[in-house]
């Protein structure tokens, strides 16, 4: 980001967020330096008992020590460095390692949990008492956590309304818009796996763009727009080349030599017309009759159509 007038340096601005952070590293960093310090106890030292049962004891422990200080790692990581993108902060990578860290913490912390359980029988009664307290603690937490899929599973399988429950991450699609559930069967028979199919650019997080790509593998000629900039950087634009108002000819603007231009020059050997396409386009009829024009029908079931571009 770029320095404030007169600044020139960036390190007392990060001197002073860090000092504003003071809680974050002290936890943080005191969990950290435990956990490396327990860890290279281990390795340095050799096991410290022979006895199968213990050994065994000891391995699973720095197995959970192992995925702790990864998940320290992970969280402790972007208050230093981070990824940069076109937001010009540390969101993302927040975003990405923080979910990773949290399943390694869940994992190590419940291992914890059953470790203190069962060292209580052996514990002094000082001792017992502060692992009863904190077991006990932790299984509440687990329990109001637990809280969330039970509350949630209604919502999230819509009171179980479907005839056949299912994983399937695509049954919404078949169920709510069979027409592009059946274009996407279609081109995963009919298409070769390199074949070109152009489709309307994505707006982010909607879940109806892009969805051939998204269902075949096929390329296509551009994505979710937001998200092909932001992650491709200052490179973007030299990439793009164009595409956007490639698409924007093609499906609202060219004349039909425009369109076979742009099908020649970019090697598109599908065109892609559903919900998602003419509502991004706000698609006239007269803009279809030019793809018929240098274009065959392939596919045609209800609004949705593949063209294909013909044998020159």
């Amino acid at each position: 980001m770029a320095l404030p007038q007169g600044a020139t340096s960036y390190v007392p601005f990060i001197l002073g967020r860090w000092g504003k952070q003071g809680l974050t590293f002290l936890v943080l960093g005191a969990l950290l330096t435990l956990a490396l310090a327990w860890l290279w106890q281990y390795f340095a030292t050799g096991q410290m008992d022979g006895q199968q049962a213990v050994a065994k004891r000891e391995q699973s422990m720095v197995f959970a020590l192992l995925l702790a200080t990864l998940g320290l790692l992970l969280v402790y990581a972007p208050e230093f460095v981070y990824l940069r993108d076109n937001f010009g902060t540390r969101m993302n990578t927040i975003f990405k390692f923080y979910y990773q860290g949290w399943l390694l913490f869940g994992l190590s912390s419940s291992y914890a949990v059953v470790m203190g359980i069962q060292g209580l029988s052996s514990a002094r009664s000082t001792m017992r008492t502060v692992a009863l307290v904190c077991s006990g603690l932790c299984l509440l937490f687990i329990a109001l956590g637990l809280f969330y899929p039970v509350a949630a599973l209604a919502v999230k399988t819509n009171s179980f309304a479907l005839n056949k429950p299912t994983l399937d991450a695509t049954a919404y699609i078949a169920q709510g818009s069979p027409a592009e559930m059946a274009a996407a069967q279609w081109v995963r028979e009919h298409t070769a796996p390199d074949a070109l199919i152009v489709e309307g650019m994505g707006r982010s997080y909607y879940a109806s763009d892009n969805r051939i790509s998204t269902l075949t593998g096929r390329p296509t000629l551009h994505g979710w727009g937001g998200h092909e900039a932001q992650w491709r950087g200052k490179a973007y634009g030299s990439m793009a080349q164009n595409r956007e108002n490639t698409l924007f000819l093609i499906y609202q603007k060219g004349s039909t030599a425009e369109i076979a231009q742009a099908l020649t020059q970019w090697q598109i050997d599908y065109v892609y017309v559903g919900p998602a396409e003419r509502e991004i386009y706000k698609m006239a009829p007269d803009a279809e009759d030019r793809l018929k024009a240098v274009m065959d029908v392939a596919f045609q079931q209800d609004d949705v159509s593949i063209y294909q571009r013909r044998s020159q």
